[in-house]
């Protein structure tokens, strides 16, 4: 099955800027790798890539030293740090409502990976998608299940909620506050990432529920949907096809407009209106391709630098040492890929 690319909201990351257990690390360097820098990470609209989201969870827990700690960062989040979403669940009528609302409206945080809520034997079950496709997504799931078991405890003013966890990795060597609240409800090494909650518990109306406020983030949840979804369509067309003519040897604005059947003038409008540029792309797509032939193929160094479109290895490895803080070769040792 072909992977489908995606992207996620930033701001999911940018958590950690204010987050106590955090708040003296120095998260510019921390994500650098990931070409993020502090105004992307408290922007509302940004989006990354999921392998590079995925990554970014990875570069945080090791950065707190405790590969348990998100845990508690992400379960103890106050009403609304993730905006809309957020209220979607909490000011619903009914948790079934709520569940249900998270289902219909996740592409307002992620493209391409969707929720499954269902009802059978008894319980509800929140379920995430595979995303072993996806590079590395344990922290970002310990991240994810946390959140929302910290949603459903806020719903229910309960902590620990009546409920059972169920993550697909392994359990992390440290420990966490959370973790020790939930005790032997949650298992890992399943074959799901799996919410559960009694089916009767869904008629549980949330400690914040509010009809008015959940009619209103309903529509701006797919008001958003519907500007994300264009916009990032069209930019996800333009950077596709400067990959492909990367690795031909020849990317330039005419030849990316021609090959999307579009006029060099209306691309650049287009780009323009999305806040980046044909050159800003074509370094953003260089950086994701380089990023990926590294970690994830055993290609020659000579080989990434013909694919991404530069000449000599020397100017691949030096735009590497730019992008990520370290030259290609160290980059690609750390993520264990044999050279």
């Amino acid at each position: 099955m072909t992977k489908i690319q995606g992207w996620a909201r930033v701001d999911a990351l940018g958590i950690l800027l204010n987050a106590r257990e955090s708040q003296s690390l120095n998260w510019e360097k921390i994500f650098a790798p990931l070409g993020l820098d502090p105004e992307s990470l408290t922007d509302p609209l940004a989006t990354l890539p999921l392998e590079q989201f995925f990554e970014g969870f990875e570069l945080a827990a090791r950065a707190l030293g405790n590969d348990a700690a998100l845990f508690d960062i992400y379960s103890s989040l106050a009403p609304g740090d993730l905006s809309v979403f957020d209220y979607l669940f909490l000011c619903a009528p009914s948790l079934r409502l709520s569940f249900q609302a998270w289902e219909r409206l996740i592409s307002v945080r992620m493209s391409a990976l969707h929720y499954h809520f269902e009802v059978a034997d008894g319980w509800g079950r929140l379920i995430w998608p595979s995303l072993a496709d996806y590079g590395q997504p344990r922290q970002n799931m310990y991240a994810r299940i946390a959140w929302a078991a910290g949603r459903v405890e806020l719903a229910l003013d309960a902590r620990p909620a009546p409920i059972l966890l169920d993550l697909v990795g392994d359990p992390p060597s440290g420990d966490s506050a959370f973790l020790q609240r939930y005790g032997n409800r949650i298992r890992f090494g399943q074959d799901a990432d799996m919410l559960m909650i009694r089916e009767d518990l869904l008629q549980h109306v949330p400690k914040r529920t509010d009809t008015s406020l959940y009619a209103l983030v309903n529509k701006a949840a797919l008001d958003e949907i519907v500007q994300l979804e264009r916009s990032n369509a069209q930019t996800y067309e333009v950077a596709a096809s400067i990959s492909r003519l990367l690795a031909s040897g020849s990317c330039t604005v005419g030849e990316v407009a021609q090959d999307l059947g579009i006029s060099p003038r209306s691309l650049q409008r287009n780009l323009a209106a999305q806040q980046t540029s044909f050159r800003d792309l074509i370094e953003e797509v260089r950086k994701a391709n380089a990023l990926r032939y590294l970690s994830e193929t055993e290609l020659s160094l000579k080989e990434i630098a013909y694919l991404l479109g530069f000449a000599q290895v020397s100017t691949f490895s030096r735009s590497a040492r730019g992008w990520f803080g370290k030259p290609p070769r160290e980059l690609r040792k750390a993520s264990g890929t044999v050279s």
